[in-house]
């Protein structure tokens, strides 16, 4: 082996070790077809762990063969390798897939014959659902998207006991839901719930209550929407909403807003 073959091996080897031993921070982006927002990123290798902003981006430190867990309950999770490329560029794309739960074919019905008059006496035109199918599904009120966003993080127990291991018993972590908790993002969900409840209950109060309410009030189009969220903050408003009738919601209404009018007349501008 000649001397220039020797060096140009040193030399490799000596970039391969500040490749090896570089501990960098990679900015990275995943791409999915769906919310790419609260997407967990962890490293397995020295457990450091975040999650993507709305946009789907995020910063995670890494040294070179570490391994990526990408997850998140709608999509399948992805490992990855940390690259030589990835130290370099100091980036890293992930492209997330949704995950497909496949069920049994299942046949409904009676096999038409292509004859209408005999198709029509043969056919069964009972009510048929999920249910009765052993088909999964959801059968309560359709959630709005900031209540689906808390479900996904906040969903199930922080650690559930399953068959397994040795000894015919084990633990598994909800890594998803801590991770949420720890940072913040499952408390930022919940207010964003509320806020969002609350503006459906104000719009509704507008709709069907604010031509009696102000009837007779001499109030700019602003006051009035000020007054609706003056409302809101009532401690007791979003129970009031859930659980009384129209009756007290009215009385409820009618004393804000004497309450309401006093502020205005205490200050006038």
């Amino acid at each position: 082996m000649g001397i220039k073959t020797k060096i140009l091996l040193l030399f490799l080897v000596s970039i391969l070790g500040n490749v090896q031993a570089q501990t960098v921070i990679l900015s990275g982006n995943v791409i999915a077809d769906d919310d790419v927002e609260g997407i967990h990123i962890l490293n397995l290798s020295n457990n450091n762990n975040t999650v993507t902003n709305e946009r789907g981006s995020f910063e995670i430190t890494a040294s070179l063969n570490d391994t990526i867990v990408v997850s998140a309950i709608m999509y399948e999770p992805i490992r990855m390798l940390v690259t030589a490329k990835h130290i370099n560029d100091k980036y890293i794309a992930v492209k997330l897939d949704k995950k497909i739960n496949l069920l049994d074919e299942v046949l409904v019905g009676k096999i038409l014959t292509g004859s209408l008059d005999s198709d029509i006496d043969n056919n069964d035109t009972s009510t048929i659902n999920l249910q009765q199918l052993g088909i999964p599904g959801y059968y309560g009120r359709q959630l709005t998207q900031p209540e689906r966003r808390l479900a996904d993080a906040d969903h199930g127990k922080y650690i559930s006991s399953f068959n397994g291991g040795p000894f015919g018993l084990g633990l598994g972590i909800n890594v998803n839901k801590i991770l949420n908790k720890v940072s913040g993002r499952t408390k930022k969900l919940k207010h964003l719930v509320v806020l969002d409840t609350e503006k459906n209950y104000i719009e509704r109060l507008k709709s069907q209550f604010g031509e009696q309410i102000f009837e007779n009030q001499n109030l700019t189009e602003g006051q009035k929407n000020e007054f609706f969220f003056y409302c809101a903050d009532d401690p007791e408003f979003i129970n009031l909403m859930k659980t009384q009738g129209d009756l007290a919601v009215v009385n409820f209404l009618y004393l804000k807003l004497e309450s309401f009018n006093n502020i205005l007349k205490s200050n006038p501008d």
